[in-house]
């Protein structure tokens, strides 16, 4: 899709630029090393599938175009909307939130008023190529990010769910769960971009105000 619409808008002058959206994925399951928009590929398939999908934006970029590559992290928006927390919210409601495996994987999130604003401030720079890592300036654990739900809702952390009862359950998929990936902000971070969530707590009370 990507690379037809890069097709279809070649002979139009007056579109200036392109955002293109792509995912931490990117990176790869990279442990505690951090990660900025220089590091490199990760090796799996999901690193391969980011990788193909941010070639098409650019690989027949004409001159006159602008293209921001947002490199996504886990969204965090109101569990009604969809997204992660719809998924995980009942779950931790009926005290059945666990932290998943050994609980110090790397979870690079981002809340979602402040991704809209990222895009809004991508779309009005004109350089030829830039690429973004769309998260907030404080990665959490998955014991972190766990705590900190259960904390905001009120609920007790159930027992941690190890490693291969995951692999058991889920296959290749725990991967997903498991995989650590310690993405930092670092373009943003030099433009003082201002985060409005730039902390885990914040992001949960801004979610979870009326709860």
């Amino acid at each position: 899709m990507t690379a037809n619409l890069m097709s279809a808008i070649q002979p139009y002058k007056n579109i200036k630029k392109i955002i293109s959206t792509s995912a931490i994925g990117y990176y790869g399951d990279r442990g505690l090393e951090k990660l900025t928009e220089d590091s490199s590929k990760g090796s799996d398939f999901l690193s391969d599938v980011c990788a193909e999908w941010e070639l098409a934006a650019t690989k027949d970029k004409p001159s006159h175009l602008s293209v921001s590559i947002l490199r996504i992290g886990i969204v965090l928006s109101n569990p009604e909307e969809g997204g992660i927390l719809k998924k995980i919210t009942p779950v931790f409601k009926s005290n059945l939130g666990s932290v998943l495996g050994n609980g110090k994987q790397i979870m690079s999130w981002i809340q979602i008023e402040d991704l809209i604003s990222i895009i809004l401030s991508e779309s009005k720079k004109l350089e030829p190529l830039s690429v973004v890592n769309a998260v907030a300036p404080n990665p959490v654990s998955n014991e972190k990010f766990t705590v900190q739900l259960c904390k905001k809702l009120k609920k007790i952390k159930f027992l941690p769910v190890p490693k291969i009862a995951l692999n058991l359950a889920l296959g290749e998929r725990s991967a997903l769960l498991l995989s650590s990936q310690n993405v930092i902000c670092e373009k943003l971070l030099k433009e003082d971009f201002q985060f409005k969530y730039p902390k885990i707590e914040l992001a949960f009370d801004e979610i979870f105000k009326e709860s």
